[in-house]
């Protein structure tokens, strides 16, 4: 386990020292500073045996502790014009977000240069985004907590790739009951779990996604299959179906209808993909301790369900399974 820090700088060295003029005498017992201390003469050091005086000392020592302490307050430094920076730097904004340098790069503010800069998470509350209606998104939303809060349908439109920096990413967060579909620009296409490119997600309540940039389209990064989520069909009952990680997708759901001919059939709100592997009925205990049903013509949009035993109507349960 790493010591727990205690010491702070406490302060930035000859902090306010007034400057040595050149011709005038100092005055005694004042401290002084020498901003006139070039990068040369910082680079080169103090040769041996020579004498320094405290105004070259202190100049030196203010530009240190002045780092030390915004890495003390940031973290990470404040970015600098006079910084070259290396591939994979990184960098606090003026907009207090991280950015993580692209290329090596000098004087290129990354507040407002994507070629050489991409946004990473923002330090601040400006790295939240909220949206309550249809938007299309812009480079400022790199890095944000983007939410969706509104209770009707709306369409959030990704930047295009061509203009964001590789590698950038767009978190979205679906808050409310408006399901939220998270759409394409131009010819990109969204790779996600269980889809091998696709035009649109859809974020129904409590999804959320993080799609990277390759330059050419659209990674999930992080989340889990967001467009078949949970949702209701007023006429059959509640149903639900997930996509697991390996792309096994399990439906399940309840069915109570009133209808009393010799079978019903079941159809599924989303079909399976590519094929059924099992389905299994359990029937309701209001049925009767014999009720059972069975099912014939399983298809991956549904069966024929039939009743038998005590069973009057439909009022079953079922899981089913398949890819």
């Amino acid at each position: 386990m790493a010591n727990v820090r205690t010491e702070i700088i406490g302060g930035i060295w000859a902090d306010g020292a007034p400057d040595v003029a050149p011709g005038v005498s100092p005055t005694p017992l004042v401290t002084y500073a020498k901003s006139a201390l070039t990068s040369g003469q910082m680079t080169t050091g103090w040769p041996y045996s020579q004498i320094v005086d405290s105004a070259t000392f202190n100049e030196a020592m203010r530009r240190i502790t002045t780092l030390l302490q915004l890495m003390e307050e940031y973290g990470v430094l404040t970015w600098c014009a006079a910084t070259t920076y290396k591939t994979g730097g990184l960098a606090v904004g003026s907009d207090d977000f991280l950015y993580q340098a692209l290329a090596d790069n000098t004087n290129q503010n990354p507040v407002s240069t994507t070629a050489y800069w991409r946004r990473l998470r923002g330090l601040s509350s400006a790295g939240i985004g909220v949206y309550n209606a249809g938007a299309t998104l812009t480079l400022a939303d790199f890095g944000r907590a983007v939410t969706y809060n509104s209770s009707s349908p709306g369409t959030l439109i990704l930047p295009g790739v061509t203009v964001s920096p590789l590698g950038s990413i767009i978190s979205v967060a679906n808050i409310n009951t408006g399901a939220c579909t998270l759409q394409r620009a131009g010819s990109a296409t969204i790779y996600a779990l269980g889809h091998s490119g696709v035009n649109s997600i859809v974020l129904q309540y409590g999804d959320s996604v993080a799609l990277m940039t390759d330059g050419t389209n659209w990674e999930q990064v992080s989340g889990c299959d967001v467009t078949l989520s949970k949702y209701i069909n007023s006429t059959s009952g509640l149903h639900e179906s997930q996509t697991q990680p390996d792309g096994r997708i399990i439906k399940c759901g309840a069915v109570n209808s009133s209808d009393t001919g010799a079978s019903l059939a079941l159809t599924f709100p989303i079909a399976f993909p590519n094929l059924i592997q099992s389905l299994v009925l359990t029937a309701w205990q209001a049925q009767g301790v014999t009720a059972v049903y069975t099912h014939e013509g399983k298809s991956t949009s549904g069966a024929n369900v039939y009743r038998g035993g005590s069973a009057t109507s439909y009022q079953y349960d079922y899981i089913a399974m398949g890819y």
